[in-house]
């Protein structure tokens, strides 16, 4: 699949990868790893950068809960983070906020942060459940995003598009929760969003190409 679409920069949630006990992943174009993992093989996201991509690590930051990673660096001569995130079920939002407030204290340049939020942002848009609504833990997400920003890529390339990456068998209900976000300033300048099966680790593929030079020229894909 990876050779396929072309990907170029890899984020993976629910690895359910064990501290200490994380696999030689079979992807050989990909040799630059950053991983998230548990104490358990629950949880756990991963970053990885394919071989030739000329994208130089200068730091990055895990927590001990499997929850997040974030990467620094810079590809053609510009200042990258890289964000994959992984929300909890319960009490996103003052989770969201606090994992938004490190992302700021880490982050240098352009943003592109890979999450899955459990959460639902545009309703009716995002779910097609009859009983999806706005919230205030909805509205409160946003202003957060937007305090930082950070904006849905793949709603801006498809105001009133609606694709799905999770089915709910117990609501009957195709819902998107996971979600590509960029700094505001390169918002848009994708193309080719696609928003694709799952994996077998539990994830969908979302792939974007700049649609023309915002820094980090040539075109490079991301799912």
């Amino acid at each position: 699949m990876l050779s396929r679409e072309k990907v170029d920069i890899l984020f993976l949630q629910e690895t359910h990868f064990r501290h200490n006990r994380i696999p030689t992943l079979f992807a050989r174009d990909f040799t630059a790893w950053a991983h998230s993992s548990h104490t358990s093989a629950s949880r756990g996201v991963s970053i990885s950068i394919k071989r030739g991509l000329p994208f130089q690590i200068c730091s990055q930051l895990t927590d001990s809960e499997g929850r997040f990673v974030f990467i620094k660096g810079s590809l053609y001569g510009s200042l990258l983070t890289l964000v994959n995130i992984y929300s909890p079920n319960n009490n996103q939002v003052k989770w969201l906020v606090g994992t938004l407030q490190r992302l700021h204290s880490f982050r240098e340049g352009s943003v592109i942060l890979g999450d899955d939020f459990n959460l639902g942002l545009d309703y009716p848009l995002d779910s097609t459940s009859s009983q999806g609504k706005h919230t205030s833990s909805h509205r409160e997400v946003r202003l957060a995003l937007a305090a930082h920003q950070i904006s849905d890529d793949w709603r801006i390339s498809y105001p009133q598009g609606k694709d799905f990456t999770f089915y709910s068998a117990v609501r009957g209900a195709y819902h998107r929760l996971d979600y590509q976000f960029v700094s505001n300033h390169i918002g848009g300048y994708w193309f080719n969003h696609c928003i694709g099966p799952c994996s077998s680790i539990d994830g969908l593929t979302l792939t974007g190409s700049p649609s023309q030079n915002i820094d980090m020229a040539p075109k490079r894909d991301f799912a």
